[in-house]
């Protein structure tokens, strides 16, 4: 079992059917549909996907962003957080 956690104000998951969507800043839902082999479990910001491949393709749609952490995040992985311009 793999859990992704969704990091960002705003960003959400649910389940509909065998339908996942997310809401990840954009203007629009994203929808992905989930294969017959694959279990999933949507609570709030957390993911858990049984299929690592699939994990990561969720994944892609949200590369974390290393200047301001947020994105699709895996559980157990250290992101460091870039420090941006000095002035």
């Amino acid at each position: 079992m793999v859990e992704l956690n969704l990091k960002g104000i705003g960003f959400k998951a649910f389940l509909l059917k065998k339908n996942l969507y997310l809401e990840l800043g954009f203007s629009h839902y994203i929808q992905v549909k989930v294969p017959n082999n694959v279990d999933l479990k949507v609570k709030k910001q957390r993911i858990i996907v049984s299929d690592f491949e699939f994990a990561k393709f969720i994944q892609l749609i949200r590369i974390p962003d290393p200047y301001k952490a947020q994105g699709i995040q895996f559980k157990n992985v250290i992101y460091k957080k870039r420090q941006g311009k000095k002035r």
